[in-house]
């Protein structure tokens, strides 16, 4: 799963695939949700279907962002995904 929506980050480059990388939990404090954006789909493809140990040229770009959450530990993905669309960034974004 992944959202599908054209942001510009902050140093021009447009991205239009957004998927949670990871949640981590700070016991007691706070859960993190972790987003890597994508110039667009095929290059997420691209990223996850490259070699695991092999020197690679042609680097996927990937744009890195947090969001902060109350601790919560028994939040899913579909959730995070969910809590994702009802932020302003992510406002309209379509499941994919």
């Amino acid at each position: 799963m992944a959202l599908k929506k054209l942001i510009i980050q902050s140093n021009g480059i447009p991205t239009e695939y957004h998927r949670i990388y990871d949640i981590e939990n700070v016991v007691n404090k706070q859960t993190i949700i972790r987003v890597y954006s994508y110039v667009n789909e095929e290059e997420r493809e691209r990223d996850k279907n490259k070699p695991k140990y092999s020197i690679q040229t042609d680097t996927v770009y990937i744009a890195e962002s947090e969001e902060e959450i109350d601790y919560d530990d028994t939040l899913t993905v579909d959730d995070a995904y969910e809590y994702l669309k009802t932020l302003e960034k992510y406002s309209g974004a379509i499941d994919v």
